[in-house]
C-alpha cells in the first residue's frame, strides 16, 4: 500500500506507551499511531508520554503522535491530532469523565477552537454518540472527520443527514483500544498522499481533511469516477453518466462489492463461493440532485437555523461556559435559556387566522397570543387556563 501511496493509521488508542505503540504497530503494518491521553475522574492517562511533536522510528515509516481525547458524557467526545500544548480542562463535569463534583466548564466547540489555534485536527469520535454537540460542530466547520467504528444502518443513516445537507465528512478508522486483547490497527485509516509528497505525520493528517481516505478492518477498496480519486471533487454541466470504477482485495475471501448512493445499491458485483479480488466498472446515471437542486437551498436555510439557535445561547444566554455546578443545576440553566430564546421567537410569530385549541377542558386563543408581544402571551393564556395572573 505505501508504494501505491497509500498509509494506514489507527485514529484512536489508549494505554499504550510511546515505544509500546511502535512496537505494536510495526508488527501489525501500521505506519501512524494516534495515542491519546485522557481522564477518567482522576486517573490521567499518558501524560508521561505527551511531547508536542511525532515520535519516529529510524525507518522513518512508523510514527507515533501523543495527543489527546476531551470527553462530556452529553455533549460527546472529542479526539485531536497534533496537539503542541495540552487542551485544558482534559474532560468536564463529573464522573465517569471528570471528577467527582466537577461542573460542566466549557463546550465542545471551545475545545475544538483551542485545538485548530495551535495547528491541531479535530476528529469526532465513535460516531454518532454521544451526539449532543456534533450537530454545531459540522454545521459551523470545527471538525476535519468524523470517526465511524460500527458499521450498521444507524450510523450510516446519520452519516448520509450530513452529506445530503451538503457537509464533507472524511471517514476515519480507529479501535479506541484500551485492552491488550485488541491490537492497534485492528479497523485502521487509509490516507493517501499526493505523489509529490513524502510521508510524514503533517502530511498524513491534511491527506486524511482532504478526504483522501476509506477506513476498513480487512479489505483494501479502489474507487475512482471519470478518472477521479477518492477526496477529489467531479464538475458536471448537467445530469448525464458518469464512468465508475471499484475493486476491492482482501486475503479472506469477498462475497460482494456494492456501490451506493443516495442511500440505494446502484451497481454490484458477487462470488457465491468468495474471491480474493472483486471489481466492477459501471456508468451511473447522475440526475438534478447538485448542490444547486432546491433541496439543498432549503437545507442551508435549516442549518442557519439550527446555528443561530446554538449561537444565541451562547453568546446571548450566557451558555458558553456555566456558571453552576452539577448535571441538574446545569441542565435546569440550559432549559431555562432555551426558553428564553423561545420567548425571544414568539414576537415574530405571525398567522392568519385566529385558531382555538382546547387546553385543560376550555379553549385557549392561542394564535392571539402569539401576535402579542412574548410576555402578553404567557400572560393572557396562564390567566385563560388558571383564571388567575401569573406570578411575576
Amino acid at each position: 500500500m505505501n508504494v501505491r501511496g497509500w498509509y494506514s493509521g489507527d485514529s484512536h488508542v489508549h494505554f499504550l506507551s510511546t515505544q509500546g505503540a511502535h512496537f505494536e504497530s510495526l508488527g501489525e503494518d501500521l505506519n501512524v499511531v494516534n495515542l491519546l491521553q485522557s481522564q477518567w475522574g482522576s486517573l490521567f492517562t499518558n501524560t508521561e508520554d505527551f511531547t508536542g511533536r511525532a515520535s519516529i522510528t529510524q525507518s522513518s515509516n512508523n510514527i507515533v503522535y501523543t495527543s489527546q481525547e476531551n470527553r462530556q458524557h452529553f455533549l460527546g467526545h472529542m479526539i485531536f491530532w497534533g496537539l503542541k500544548e495540552p487542551v485544558m480542562p482534559w474532560c468536564s463535569d463529573g464522573p465517569d469523565e471528570a471528577e467527582i463534583g466537577d461542573h460542566m466548564e466549557t463546550t465542545l466547540a471551545h475545545w475544538a477552537d483551542e485545538a485548530r489555534a495551535q495547528g491541531g485536527w479535530v476528529i469526532s469520535p465513535h460516531f454518532p454518540n454521544a451526539n449532543g454537540e456534533p450537530a454545531a460542530l459540522v454545521a459551523t466547520g470545527r471538525l476535519d472527520g468524523i470517526e465511524m467504528l460500527r458499521q450498521s444502518r444507524r450510523q450510516h443513516m446519520e452519516y448520509y443527514r450530513y452529506l445530503n445537507c451538503g457537509y464533507r465528512l472524511p471517514l476515519v478508522g480507529g479501535m479506541d483500544k484500551m485492552m491488550s486483547i485488541v491490537p492497534a490497527g485492528l479497523y485502521r485509516t487509509y490516507a493517501r498522499l499526493p505523489d509529490d509528497q513524502e510521508f510524514n505525520y503533517e502530511n498524513w493528517c491534511n491527506s486524511v481533511q482532504a478526504g483522501r481516505t476509506f477506513l476498513s478492518g480487512g479489505p483494501v477498496i479502489h474507487l475512482s469516477v471519470e478518472g477521479r480519486e477518492l477526496g477529489d471533487t467531479l464538475h458536471i454541466s448537467g445530469p448525464g453518466a458518469v464512468e465508475l470504477e471499484a475493486w476491492a482485495e482482501c486475503i479472506l475471501p469477498v462475497h460482494s462489492l456494492e456501490i451506493v448512493r443516495n442511500g440505494r445499491v446502484v451497481a454490484r458485483t458477487d462470488s457465491r463461493k468468495g474471491a480474493r479480488r472483486l471489481e466492477l466498472r459501471e456508468k451511473i446515471m447522475i440526475d438534478g440532485r447538485t448542490t444547486r437542486h432546491d433541496a439543498y437551498r432549503s437545507s442551508q436555510k435549516v442549518r442557519k437555523r439550527v446555528e443561530s439557535i446554538f449561537g444565541w445561547m451562547k453568546t446571548v444566554g450566557g451558555f458558553r461556559r456555566s456558571n453552576y455546578v452539577g448535571l441538574e443545576r446545569t441542565g435546569l440553566y440550559g432549559e431555562l435559556v432555551a426558553t428564553a430564546y423561545n420567548l425571544v421567537r414568539m414576537s415574530n410569530l405571525t398567522v392568519e387566522r385566529e385558531a382555538e385549541v382546547p387546553v385543560l377542558g376550555t379553549s385557549v386563543p392561542w394564535a392571539r397570543c402569539a401576535l402579542q408581544t412574548p410576555v402578553r402571551a404567557l400572560r393572557a393564556a396562564s390567566e385563560t387556563i388558571f383564571g388567575r395572573k401569573p406570578p411575576m
